[in-house]
């Protein structure tokens, strides 16, 4: 089903298509198609690198500190590790 709407267009444009014949109504909803179905793969890009980001960051471990520091140990002497992840 059709809707009838109202969309505001620069002047040279719209008579620029209409010299060429272009049917506007029917070009701009194509362009909507097209900009709708970009909008759409563009988030589930997004959606899939994020993830595998998280999975990535499950896995990831920042390995061997070359920032040579004493480092922190518990009261009861275990030391801390300032990595994340798993080690493997």
């Amino acid at each position: 089903m059709r809707k009838m709407t109202t969309i505001r267009i620069d002047a040279k444009v719209l008579k620029k298509a209409q010299e060429l014949g272009i049917n506007i109504s029917k070009a701009c909803e194509n362009a909507l198609k097209l900009y709708i179905q970009a909008l759409e793969n563009a988030n589930k890009q997004i959606v899939s690198n994020q993830a595998l980001n998280e999975e990535r960051n499950k896995e990831w471990c920042s390995g061997r500190d070359l920032n040579p520091r004493i480092r922190p140990q518990l009261t009861d002497g275990t030391r801390v590790c300032g990595s994340r992840g798993r080690h493997t």
